[in-house]
């Protein structure tokens, strides 16, 4: 097979060293992800075998593999699936990539396949809203990773926070006092009453 592959090993990742019309070139990125194992860089090298016996090969393509940066692909995601969206999922969701994700992924560039447990604990720390509101923001971002991860723009998606870092608190109900209970009753048309009658006393 055409090619060689070799490990970096200042870097972590392998390989594929090409050589297309008398040049060297080493080929670092698949799919838009950096190989950190030789089977993932095997798999480049016997595609690129594979395209150049089917004389479609261009080494531009190839060099211009590059991995998928997180603020372009949430604008682009959100692009797509809008016309799918309910009006108030569209509007959190909107919310959560200009107000959370975008200003976070700012200060914090990442590739989409770089995203791990630690940066998602990161971004979960930075979220300014309360639990629930938090939970929505990260439920965003994973349904944007998983958007990407059935586009095969990643491998798999990263574990997420457990529920209890969300630090969300149920709120005790506060019960109208017993006078206005009745009044709300006696409005009810009387046909109606009983079942809420019963509702109250169970």
């Amino acid at each position: 097979m055409k090619g060689s592959i070799s490990y970096r090993a200042g870097s972590g990742w392998y390989v594929v060293n090409w050589y297309y019309k008398g040049k060297a070139h080493k080929i670092s990125w698949f799919n838009g992800q950096r190989m950190y194992s030789a089977d993932r860089a095997e798999k480049c090298r016997a595609c690129m075998q594979a395209e150049t016996e089917r004389g479609v090969f261009r080494i531009d393509k190839w060099l211009a593999q590059a991995p998928c940066d997180v603020i372009p692909y949430l604008r682009g995601w959100i692009e797509k699936i809008s016309p799918t969206l309910k009006p108030a999922t569209r509007k959190d969701y909107l919310n959560s990539i200009r107000n959370h994700l975008i200003p976070f992924f700012e200060t914090h560039p990442a590739h989409l396949a770089e995203i791990d447990l630690d940066t998602l604990t990161d971004l979960l720390n930075s979220i300014k809203r309360s639990g629930k509101g938090k939970m929505n923001v990260m439920y965003c971002l994973r349904a944007c990773l998983d958007f990407a991860h059935r586009a095969a723009k990643i491998d798999r998606i990263p574990p997420f926070p457990k529920k209890k870092q969300y630090q969300i608190s149920r709120k005790s109900p506060k019960w109208i006092p017993e006078a206005r209970q009745i009044a709300i009753l006696d409005a009810i048309p009387d046909m109606h009453q009983p079942i809420f009658w019963w509702l109250k006393y169970h």
